[in-house]
């Protein structure tokens, strides 16, 4: 995939028409309007905390409590030692981390100070001098020996123009700059046709095209690195994108079928991966490259089932997948040697041949008859909710409550009295009916699958249509079965000649057929199993 040219690759033709600007600068109502679109250029500190709430802030740690815990078991127990060693050392600890985040906060506020205070543009076709925080992606600022760089920016033109970035490489002697386009991946030094928020000029003049301001710059990277530490691990999808390998569709594919849950931006709604994230990500990656089925990836990253059992899975998957493929190598060798046109091949002859592999039939029907299972336990559920459903909002919390407790995904897609939700990316309607308990009547929440099977070719005809027959009425056939056996042909002959034993047969009939359409319509996965009818 061919990747996005960087801003010094770029021709200042196509900087100027992304940007939207001309070489003549910007008119002031379009500088107004960007300056409300992509906020003041001015480093954000966030919100500042005193020394005493960074100094309390060090004991909200998990490990810092267990330690606090285990000093108050010291001191009941008499261990007075014990306890104030441990207080020791949660203290000295303490102190040790706010002296390191209020060094962060100072850098951070030096890293403001060197922010430029002013900045001739050119607002309207003329140089006009404004204030540094007013500077917009768009602008065209000119540069003379002596001045600050107030924001990052393409050069257009120089004139021995030499730029003091040690704030930034750590290079102590100032770069010579040009106009000319770099290729490739460059490092930030390197980068000589641009000039960077943060350093000043040492020599010569010039004019250049602002295209970052804020903390959009390098040195507003720097800044959210110096906010704290998990600030400083949060990367965007581009990054992850670059670390993983992973294509920002498919990392929002895994997010959506619930791989990976990425913080979003309290600002601006965007996503924030953590280091976290992308170990989850690679470990994904790892096991699709096994050819394992995303279902089970997420079983295993939500360890609902032990690894070594899922693994063992996987290869038993990849056996008969070896298996098959040799078969097929060994067919299309047969085909090769024997036939040399379309024409000379006995197609039914070879599609019985594959057909009777064995193995394959007996497989079919058993992968059939797991598919059908799973849809019928999954087609229809309830439970009996903890409060009584009185309103629209009574319906929807008792959802909720059900999904925290069984630890799915869900998502009310149409509320009202009778609401339609989204769980585990299966689209369900709800209605609510009662049943006695104990004698006293209880309102039991049915859900049921949008997307019934008889709309799918699949459960229309072939043996998946009367497999699922088969499994829901189960109890009839057994009951059946087992009358035979019991009382045999002779006697079922013997009791169909008087009325009482038509009686019998027609009463167990109904039974199991009752018992049967119960399965189809009630209680298939019914989590509250003590209330079972």
């Amino acid at each position: 995939m061919k990747q996005e040219k960087q801003v010094w690759e770029k021709s200042r033709m196509e900087l100027f028409r992304e940007l939207g600007c001309q070489e003549s600068g910007l008119t002031q109502a379009d500088a107004e309007s960007r300056l409300a679109k992509y906020g003041a250029n001015e480093l954000h500190a966030g919100k500042q905390k005193n020394v005493l709430q960074i100094f309390l802030g060090q004991f909200a740690d998990f490990l810092v409590l267990i330690l606090i815990f285990a000093a108050v078991i010291s001191a009941c127990m008499g261990d007075v030692e014990s306890m104030v060693v441990i207080l020791a050392v949660i203290t000295m600890n303490a102190i040790l981390g706010t002296i390191q985040t209020v060094k962060a906060a100072a850098s951070l506020d030096s890293l403001k100070q060197m922010s430029a205070p002013t900045a001739k543009v050119l607002r309207d076709g003329q140089i006009v001098q404004i204030p540094g925080r007013e500077v917009v992606p768009g602008d065209v600022v000119i540069l003379e020996a002596g001045d600050s760089v107030c924001a990052d920016g393409r050069l257009l033109e120089c004139a021995s123009l030499k730029c003091a970035e040690s704030a930034l490489t750590g290079e102590s002697l100032p770069v010579e700059k040009d106009t000319d386009e770099i290729t490739g991946e460059t490092a930030l030094g390197d980068r000589k046709n641009m000039v960077f928020s943060g350093s000043f000029v040492t020599y010569g003049r010039g004019r250049f095209l602002v295209t970052a301001t804020g903390m959009d710059t390098e040195m507003g990277k720097i800044a959210l690195l110096l906010k704290n530490t998990e600030e400083r691990k949060m990367m965007n999808i581009k990054q992850v994108e670059k670390l993983t390998g992973i294509s920002s569709q498919n990392i929002r594919f895994y997010e959506k079928s619930g791989l990976i849950h990425p913080k979003r931006n309290e600002e601006n709604g965007y996503r924030e991966y953590n280091e976290e994230d992308v170990r989850l990500l690679k470990l994904v990656k790892m096991f699709r490259m096994l050819d394992m089925p995303i279902e089970q990836i997420k079983l295993m990253l939500c360890e609902t089932d032990e690894l070594d059992n899922l693994l063992v899975k996987q290869e038993k998957a990849l056996e008969k997948k070896l298996a098959n493929t040799k078969c097929a190598i060994d067919l299309c060798e047969n085909l090769r040697k024997t036939h040399k046109t379309i024409a000379d091949i006995d197609v039914d002859s070879y599609l019985n041949q594959m057909e009777k592999v064995p193995g394959n039939y007996f497989d079919k029907w058993i992968s059939d008859y797991k598919d059908v299972v799973q849809y019928e336990h999954r087609r229809t559920f309830t439970f009996t909710p903890d409060d009584e459903i009185k309103d629209l909002y009574d319906f929807a919390n008792a959802l909720y409550a059900y999904a925290r407790e069984m630890d799915k995904e869900i998502t009310i897609t149409k509320e009202g009295m009778y609401p339609e939700f989204m769980m585990d990316g299966v689209e369900y309607t709800a209605e609510r009916n009662y049943t006695a308990v104990r004698g006293i009547p209880v309102s039991v929440i049915r859900c049921t699958r949008k997307d019934a099977p008889e709309t799918d070719a699949a459960y229309q005809s072939g043996r998946k249509k009367w497999m699922r027959l088969l499994h829901v009425c189960w109890p009839a056939v057994l009951g059946m079965l087992f009358l035979i056996f019991m009382r045999g042909t002779a006697s079922l002959k013997a009791l169909f000649s008087t009325a009482e034993g038509v009686i019998v047969l027609v009463a167990m009939l109904v039974v199991c057929i009752a018992m049967s359409i119960r399965n189809y319509f009630f209680y298939w996965n019914r989590d509250d199993a003590q209330e079972k009818l």
